[in-house]
């Protein structure tokens, strides 16, 4: 029974059941990059937290915090204006 390396794709022949890699380099690039997202994933997800917070009016000390501009965060995009056509 021949599988299929998650990584890099090549075919191998497991030494276990459960095997998902075909060598170490690749399991380690596979948990390396699930690392990096999981890292990202958490930096994005205290970003949204601290935003709501924001809109929400709690600024951590218990007053409530000035109004923000969504665009000024570069999280919406700034209104158009209308041009006439010649």
């Amino acid at each position: 029974m021949k599988n299929e390396c998650e990584q890099c794709g090549k075919p191998f022949k497991p030494a276990k059941v459960f095997q998902r890699f075909c060598c170490t380099p690749c399991q380690q690039a596979w948990n390396y990059q699930q690392r990096k997202h999981a890292a990202k994933r958490a930096e994005v997800e205290a970003a949204e937290a601290a935003i709501e917070d924001r809109m929400n009016g709690y600024n951590g000390h218990g007053t409530a915090a000035p109004a923000i501009d969504l665009a000024q965060l570069g999280l919406v995009a700034p209104p158009q204006r209308m041009t006439r056509r010649a």
